[in-house]
């Protein structure tokens, strides 16, 4: 799958933030950070993306309360030290021949 995000800084952040906990092993087996952490990113990046489950009037329940706790004890959602670790480079296959990707334009 290819997906392109524009403008992607925040996102950018947001995926640096969430790959790089998992890479620290502050994640579940399913990459997923603690409730606070979560919370905390949940709630600084709802404008990027919206999580799925919980529902979102659940969501907005839970983060209300959990994101300032988490926030309390030191949870950040943007990390400086994980902007300044090196990205690896991914080798991507090129597509094959008569497949393109078509651009949405709203």
């Amino acid at each position: 799958m290819i997906v392109e995000i524009r403008p992607a800084r925040r996102f950018e952040q947001m995926a640096i933030t969430l790959f790089s906990l998992a890479r620290e092993g502050k994640t579940d087996k399913k990459g997923i950070p603690n409730p606070l952490q979560m919370a905390v990113i949940a709630t600084e990046f709802d404008d990027v993306v919206q999580f799925l489950n919980p529902p979102p009037a659940i969501q907005r329940l839970l983060f209300g309360v959990l994101a300032p706790l988490g926030r309390m004890l030191g949870y950040k959602a943007i990390y400086p030290h994980h902007l300044e670790q090196s990205v690896e480079s991914v080798e991507v296959e090129p597509l094959p021949d008569g497949i393109r990707i078509p651009v949405f334009n709203p």
